[in-house]
């Protein structure tokens, strides 16, 4: 079974351009419906001087957008708006700084809040940046590297993608986006790297743990690729590709039992999506139950008619008729 090689849906919930978009915003929300709360605060060095030009980056794994960020004035300050309830990771960085980061929670009855980063000059380090880097122009390079990613063309996203993380380290969730285009490239070895980048940056991250084990189930390298997915499945509000993943590692172990558990899981967590029906209805034929194999490919069809599924659920239909 092949996970596709388009590259923005495989890592679960995607990077979208939009989210990735949000970063660049630079402290103005994206909607009113996104403002509900914000951090102000300041980036200094370890004398107190403000460090212009720092880039400060909060992530969320369950707020939308996901990513906000902004960069600091001439004053060290930095404001982020647009922050729905959640818990964030803030990180702080500039040139010839170590990276700092903390957690900090956005709820209703605290709508705004006040933090200070205190960054530390690495031994030799340059002097910190000297202008606030133009963000509408990062978030249009942000959005030539996915089209590149949409075009399949890999190296040139690639290389893209790596430019940005070199001026903007902070901005993580990039590393993603390189274990994407790697996988979709066919080499293994780079993506893991990528993906264990992104996992090493933010640890709760699932789309991270996601490209893990989707990695290694490529490889055929099935205990690795359960071991990876396995957090991310027991999380909170584990996602369908998370769930439905699990299943295809079960499913290629032979288990069928397992494997029918985790695409049912899957086709509750998002009951518009066929694929985790059609792996169903496909158990359910192997297991001898052509009526409930033919009733779930059916419905599979039903949901998405014009979907890519389709061709497949029409085929299976059609074998089931027979």
């Amino acid at each position: 079974m092949h996970h596709g090689r388009r590259v923005r849906h495989v890592a679960g919930a995607p990077i979208r351009t939009a989210a990735l978009a949000a970063l660049m915003v630079a402290g103005v929300a994206l909607n009113a419906a996104a403002q509900a709360g914000r951090i102000t605060g300041t980036v200094k060095d370890e004398q107190g001087r403000p460090v212009k030009g720092a880039t400060v980056v909060a992530e969320s794994r369950v707020a939308m957008p996901a990513v906000v960020g902004a960069a600091t004035d001439g004053r060290g300050r930095f404001t982020l708006v647009g922050l729905q309830p959640a818990i964030w990771t803030l990180r702080a960085a500039a040139p010839g700084f170590d990276q700092v980061a903390r957690q900090i929670e956005i709820a209703p009855r605290r709508p705004a809040r006040v933090t200070e980063f205190v960054l530390t000059r690495l031994p030799g380090g340059s002097a910190p940046a000297g202008d606030t880097p133009n963000l509408r122009e990062l978030q249009g390079e942000l959005d030539a590297a996915a089209a590149l990613l949409d075009a399949l063309q890999y190296d040139a996203a690639i290389r893209a993608y790596e430019g940005i993380l070199r001026r903007v380290p902070t901005l993580t969730t990039v590393h993603l986006q390189l274990g994407n285009a790697w996988r979709a490239k066919q080499d293994p070895d780079r993506a893991l790297a990528a993906f264990s980048e992104a996992l090493r940056s933010d640890p709760d991250s699932n789309r991270a743990r996601l490209g893990l084990g989707l990695t290694y189930l490529d490889r055929g390298d099935l205990v690795q690729a359960e071991e990876a997915l396995a957090p991310a499945g027991a999380s909170e509000v584990p996602s369908r590709d998370v769930l439905y993943a699990l299943g295809d590692v079960k499913r290629a172990a032979h288990d069928a039992e397992a494997a029918r558990a985790w695409y049912q899981k899957a086709a509750s967590a998002d009951e518009s999506w066929p694929r985790p029906l059609l792996r169903l209805a496909e158990l359910a034929e192997a297991g001898g139950d052509r009526t409930e194999a033919l009733s779930l490919a059916e419905k599979a069809l039903d949901l998405a008619p014009e979907a890519p599924t389709a061709v497949e659920a029409r085929l299976l239909i059609e074998r089931l008729k027979k």
